[in-house]
């Protein structure tokens, strides 16, 4: 979690998670908060004998179940996601606000409606699309996904928590000792690197901040017969714009760590398509080569966390180190 304040859950609250994950399955307390968020979001009543939920994803701070249920309109389809913290209200509120502010009735974006917080589970509940993600290879879905960032960026809607670049700096500082405490022998220091980072931040921190959605990857998008579908609201905030398009950026680096394809196509189909919808300056792209470093460095220190072996941290340490050159230049 690289913009906000963050500390992994204690024992305690992975055991709640995990109960709070069995109660979802369960169904009969989702059933019976659905109805109740139905009405709050607008939409016809739910039958709840008809809710079904199955699980998606279940970490060690939060989960995520598919929800199916029918209505007096026909078939629902949802997500649930759960926290151990209080992340479920947030992350509605930004959606919220996000959707009323009107991403929800553009014609070519699409955040899906937000429909509220269980929170006896720890629950926000959002509508559920169907599709797929757009692949590394998907050029024309690289440029839908930049536009749809690009609506993202122009909204007027508010979002909280406003994040301070220092925020983000001293979160770096911390995981790069981390990360060389676990990998002595990289070849570039990532502590030293995080320090070249919080000096060019003097240079080029203090921008406007505008609603982000925090954790910006091609599995932020979902699209469908030409519309996009833009999804994950977890770390929604408001920060430099500049942050998202370097942290997809950054994303599409370590995807290449998996898998064994060249992703420097949809880097730069991505970048040239959201600058053709924003006119963003050279400015802007060398606050993107920041944080596409700051974001390398991030993930070095995650995929080592679990597992990864040191040469793709080395990897991605190395991405960094070029990135910051770049805009330190």
């Amino acid at each position: 979690m690289s913009l906000w304040r963050h500390r992994g859950p204690d024992a305690e609250a992975v055991e709640r998670l995990r109960r709070r994950h069995a109660r979802t399955l369960n169904g009969g307390e989702l059933a019976a908060a659905l109805s109740r968020l139905a009405a709050d979001a607008g939409v016809p009543p739910i039958d709840p004998a008809s809710v079904v939920a199955q699980p998606l994803v279940l970490r060690r701070d939060r989960f995520i179940v598919t929800v199916d249920a029918r209505s007096a309109a026909g078939p629902v389809a949802l997500i649930a996601k759960g926290y151990t913290d209080e992340r479920a209200a947030q992350a509605f509120a930004n959606h919220r606000a996000l959707w009323d502010a009107g991403l929800g009735a553009d014609r070519d974006v699409d955040i899906g409606r937000p429909w509220g917080v269980i929170d006896s589970l720890g629950l926000v509940v959002t509508e559920r699309f169907p599709g797929r993600h757009p692949s590394a290879g998907d050029l024309e879905g690289a440029r839908l996904a930049a536009r749809a960032t690009a609506r993202l960026h122009g909204c007027a809607a508010r979002l909280a928590p406003r994040v301070e670049l220092g925020v983000v700096l001293d979160n770096l500082e911390r995981r790069m000792r981390l990360l060389a405490a676990r990998a002595p022998d990289l070849e570039r220091s990532p502590v030293e690197l995080a320090q070249t980072a919080r000096v060019l931040g003097d240079e080029l921190g203090g921008q406007d901040a505008r609603p982000v959605n925090g954790d910006l990857s091609r599995e932020s998008f979902i699209i469908v017969d030409g519309r996009t579908h833009l999804i994950d609201w977890d770390l929604s905030c408001e920060f430099d714009p500049a942050w998202d398009v370097g942290h997809y950026l950054a994303q599409a680096r370590r995807y290449e760590l998996r898998h064994p394809v060249s992703t420097d196509q949809l880097r730069a189909t991505f970048v040239e398509a959201y600058v053709d919808a924003t006119a963003a300056d050279a400015a802007f792209l060398r606050r993107v080569d920041y944080y596409e470093g700051i974001v390398c460095l991030h993930k070095a220190h995650t995929i080592g966390r679990y597992g990864a072996p040191v040469e793709h941290s080395a990897v991605l340490v190395d991405a960094a180190a070029r990135a910051l050159a770049r805009a330190g230049a």
